[in-house]
């Protein structure tokens, strides 16, 4: 906790590209995209702008729709934020 804020982790239904959003507990931050370091602002923007067209299915749709690449794709998976539908 700093300042009084409390940090949740990264979530890729919730969390937007650049900008900290405040959680629906009034307590809390919900930590964006870019604060993953090598995503990139191009893959955060694909992985908000797919999100809206519905959830992802699988590694494979998730790695469709966005663009990743394999070493973004590790670390999503080394901060244990990737779960699909």
């Amino acid at each position: 906790m700093s300042r009084g804020f409390k940090f949740r982790n990264i979530d890729i239904y919730r969390s937007l590209e650049k900008t900290f959003i405040l959680h629906e507990d009034n307590e809390s931050l919900i930590i964006p995209l870019m604060a993953i370091d090598g995503l990139g602002e191009q893959v955060a923007k694909n992985i908000v702008v797919e999100r809206e067209k519905g959830s992802f299915i699988s590694e494979k749709d998730f790695i469709d729709r966005t663009k990743i690449n394999k070493t973004q794709l590790g670390k999503l998976k080394a901060l244990d934020i990737l779960n699909f539908n």
